[in-house]
């Protein structure tokens, strides 16, 4: 399906803090994404190119009218061949400071004795990518096994189109009862403890959030139906295993939750086959067309889920890690540049650091995308997954183009990036196809 149904189903942006973050339930990541927006994070995650603008994001937000198609390597700076024996050291200027590339060790989340005994039980596979490095991960092959992990329920689907289509055509309305519950846009206080001890980003005061829509982790927002103003109550929630944030994956959590006040009741409308074709702008013809199409990123999520859950690769191509990095940094001193600020400004304003660490955390992030890339790479082999000339014609007119030469100058593109996209696809529609 084209990327222009999932912008026309893409659900509104909601305003986060930071601490909302922590609760909300996380996809790649996501980050910040489920559901309708699972297949096109997925393969934005993996395309250097388009992880610089995801990175930026809150600064072109509050600059548009200076944000540009132009070359990401505005800086005129080359880093070609540059290899971590080049790099200038820590102990030099932050805006000099360039970080050593994390090893595979690194980043592997399994030791040697747990791909072993994986390996043995059969838990894991291992495949071997385009470029001969040996990827780890769990065993999509033992078919019931994976079925299993990669389920869902009808309730989950509706829960989807629930936040995607039929909250776009909600109605507010006073709340005529003194009890939360579902569809109830509320305002909460909570404090968040693992082990008795607070934990960043579990805390926040005057939250808004409706009950039933689904963004936050399980059981937070059950916690709160019930409940009357002024209450304060101890939840008890379970942060999923593939949370976002390793130090809470899998972590139990006591809530204490305050409802401050029941500020409206949603009412939402049935969906209707005219209502799926609205939101679809005219590409799904019925409302079972739409709930299949939620069924289907539901599973992909669900794959992307149990794939990340353990994997790793046994070595780390330094370079193409660096040609994930240096495009980051370079968008970010456009981007810098074009609101007169420095890059240790923009560091500390919009991530809340200083300038290395925002570093050391983009080279992170490269290297756990180039790791993706390798994943992805892998399952493709061994399934003898290729993107085509009609493939790449197709991604092209799906998107509104009638050549590719149109396709690559319209959005900035490359062939090598738009094949890295059609790959992704692929890989993630065969598992599919695994599961039924």
């Amino acid at each position: 399906m084209s990327e222009e149904i999932k912008e026309e189903l893409n659900k509104e942006e909601k305003d986060e803090t930071v601490k909302e973050e922590t609760v909300k339930e996380e996809t790649v990541k996501e980050e910040q994404t489920g559901g309708i927006k699972l297949s096109t994070a997925l393969l934005i995650a993996l395309v250097a190119i388009i992880i610089t603008a995801m990175i930026v994001t809150v600064v072109m937000k509050q600059n548009k009218e200076n944000i540009t198609s132009g070359d990401t390597n505005a800086s005129g700076s080359s880093n070609e061949g540059l290899s971590t024996s080049e790099l200038i050291s820590p102990a030099d200027s932050e805006d000099t400071y360039i970080p050593s590339v994390p090893t595979s060790e690194e980043l592997n989340p399994l030791s040697e004795e747990e791909i072993k005994e994986g390996l043995g039980n059969g838990d894991l596979l291992k495949l071997t990518s385009s470029k001969g490095t040996a990827v780890y991960l769990r065993n999509y092959k033992n078919t019931e096994a994976f079925k299993a992990s990669v389920s869902y329920d009808e309730s989950d689907v509706d829960g989807l189109i629930l936040r995607d289509v039929l909250s776009k055509k909600a109605e507010e309305k006073e709340p005529d009862h003194d009890a939360a519950a579902t569809n109830d846009v509320v305002s909460i206080n909570y404090a968040g403890k693992i082990d008795g001890t607070y934990f960043d980003g579990g805390t926040a005061k005057d939250q808004i959030l409706t009950i039933g829509a689904g963004g936050y982790i399980p059981g937070f927002e059950d916690g709160i139906i019930g409940m009357k103003e002024g209450e304060t109550k101890d939840i008890n929630v379970t942060f999923p295993a593939n949370y976002g944030s390793e130090d809470l994956a899998g972590k139990n959590a006591v809530f204490t939750i305050t409802l401050n006040k029941i500020v409206a009741t949603l009412s939402y409308p049935e969906l209707t086959d005219e209502l799926a074709v609205e939101a679809s702008n005219g590409r799904l013809k019925n409302a079972e067309e739409l709930r299949n199409y939620f069924r289907e990123e539901l599973a992909k999520q669900n794959i992307y889920n149990f794939m990340l859950e353990k994997f790793c690769i046994a070595d780390m191509d330094e370079q193409a890690v660096m040609d994930i990095y240096f495009p980051v940094i370079d968008e970010y001193k456009r981007q810098a540049e074009s609101v007169s600020m420095d890059l240790a400004t923009i560091a500390m304003m919009y991530q809340g650091t200083d300038l290395k660490t925002m570093k050391d955390n983009i080279m992170n992030s490269s290297a756990q995308q180039y790791a993706l890339m390798e994943l992805y790479d892998a399952i493709a082999e061994d399934a003898g997954l290729t993107p085509s000339d009609d493939d790449l014609l197709k991604l092209a007119t799906d998107n509104g183009y009638s050549d590719l030469e149109a396709f690559y100058s319209g959005t900035g593109t490359t062939e090598e990036i738009a094949k890295q996209y059609i790959l992704m696809d692929q890989v993630l529609n065969y598992l599919l196809s695994l599961t039924k």
